[in-house]
């Protein structure tokens, strides 16, 4: 058109090629990669509309250039910057994950000697030995033959020497076990010994094979991610292979981990799930025995730092043995509970039927001897002879110990469990108890209709003892 083009005051192109430049550093820590980049493209392209559009309208001249650099700059610097931390991270919590996982009993390194004198007494394993890369015996135990032809395959079966090999990855050796001549593993056994071969030859590598930096840091942060679950999976299953029903509870009530028989006996079916759930829900079926409740338990375990543990019975009629303990896993507060219930229903039926035994024991032999005392008494009032009267008191002393060992062995006797005895009783058609061809004890029973039911009654108590 002819118009003159004036140049922008040095004031007003100073602030828009700051603000230009440093608009991104703003947004970028608020932005993911893609984002960062759409805001860099389209402050670039804005900049030159800018300039263009004043030059159009107002016929003024904004040089761009200083804000494009800026904006072209802006971007892969603060990119570089974000990588860098992100890698100095990444390696960092992958250095600490390694030391976690070293410290770990099932990721340390095996012990051969160990291991071989194991594999010895469970395989028919008759020797083993281990061999460096010339074939050269370093180490041997047991019956050792010559491996002419050393393979580097893993988990390898030599037909002519009756041996199988695989390699050390720690020292570049091989460890041969020798079976009887004719003779091989089979599949289970074959099974246990590949377990064997990934241990010696570390696993499946998990360092990362991309020559990118990043790429081999995200794949070793991937494999420690499986190690975490695969760490996860052998306590579960190893809770789910115990005997007692195991808990862990947070200490805000929340179960975290349950194993099968906790599910068994808390909500009556194994494949029940318990995590995350409350675990006031389940406790409502098991009441605590002597007074107890479940509130006081756990406010001493979780407040005091305490170790209980109390006998319960299950709605079911399950008597339970309930054992608590804090679990601390950072300073010193307690972080969560560890609860383990094991069943004792057996052991309080034995005992039920100790205590009725002995209650009928007890009473069968107090019933004659209160009568022969009164026997006695009336003897002893018709003022016998000397020599009966000493008979008498005799007679009276044996059976006054006698009635007071019978007392003893009632169910609610303080005395009524294991003790010395001074003496020996003879109770006539009782059962005698031998250990080692002598006769320690001896078993009476009467008041049944025949003395076969008293002898029969006599071995039962016997046999439920």
């Amino acid at each position: 058109t002819g118009g003159r083009i004036t140049a922008l005051d040095w004031r007003p192109v100073l602030l828009m090629t700051v603000l230009l430049a440093m608009l991104p550093m703003f947004a970028y820590p608020f932005l993911g990669p893609r984002n960062s980049l759409l805001l860099a493209a389209t402050l670039f392209i804005g900049t030159l509309l800018l300039s263009a559009a004043l030059l159009l309208l107002m016929r003024s001249w904004f040089p761009p250039v200083a804000a494009l650099v800026a904006i072209s700059l802006g971007y892969p610097l603060w990119s570089w910057r974000r990588l860098e931390r992100a890698v100095r991270f990444l390696e960092q919590e992958l250095d600490d994950l390694h030391r976690q996982r070293a410290e770990l009993a099932i990721h340390q390194g095996m012990d051969l000697q160990i291991a071989a004198a194991f594999l010895q007494r469970i395989l028919p394993v008759q020797g083993w030995a281990l061999l460096d890369a010339d074939g050269v015996v370093r180490e041997q135990s047991g019956q050792v033959r010559t491996v002419n032809n050393l393979s580097s395959q893993v988990g390898h079966w030599d037909p002519g020497t009756s041996s199988w090999s695989t390699p050390c990855a720690t020292d570049a050796s091989t460890l041969a076990l020798f079976w009887a001549k004719g003779s091989e593993p089979g599949d289970d056994e074959r099974s246990l010994l590949d377990g064997l071969a990934r241990q010696l030859r570390g696993g499946e590598s998990t360092a990362g094979h991309s020559t990118d930096l990043l790429q081999s840091r995200i794949e070793q942060v991937n494999a420690a991610t499986r190690q975490l679950g695969e760490l996860r999976r052998f306590v579960e299953d190893a809770l789910s292979f115990m005997s007692d029903g195991v808990l862990v509870v947070d200490a805000f009530g929340k179960i975290l981990i349950a194993n099968e028989r906790a599910a068994l006996y808390l909500a009556g079916d194994p494949a029940a799930k318990l995590s995350d759930t409350a675990l006031h829900d389940y406790l409502q079926a098991v009441e605590l025995q002597d007074s107890a409740s479940w509130d006081e338990q756990l406010r001493s375990v979780l407040l005091e730092g305490r170790r209980v543990q109390c006998n319960a019975q299950h709605a079911d009629g399950r008597d339970l043995l309930v054992q608590i303990a804090p679990l601390t896993v950072h300073g010193e507060e307690t972080d969560a509970l560890v609860i383990n219930f094991s069943d004792i229903s057996n052991l309080r039926a034995s005992e039920r039927k100790r205590s009725e035994l002995l209650n009928f024991l007890s009473h069968d032999l107090r019933s004659p001897l209160v009568s022969m005392l009164a026997l006695l008494e009336l003897a002893s009032s018709r003022k016998p002879d000397a020599a009966m009267g000493e008979l008498l008191e005799r007679m009276r002393g044996n059976t006054e110990r006698t009635l007071s060992l019978a007392e003893q062995t009632g169910p609610d006797s303080p005395h009524s469990g294991a003790r010395a005895i001074d003496g020996v009783l003879m109770l006539g058609g009782g059962i005698p108890v031998t250990a080692s061809g002598s006769v320690v004890a001896g078993i009476g029973v009467a008041g049944a209709p025949t003395s076969a039911d008293d002898h029969a009654c006599a071995q039962a108590g016997i046999d439920a003892v």
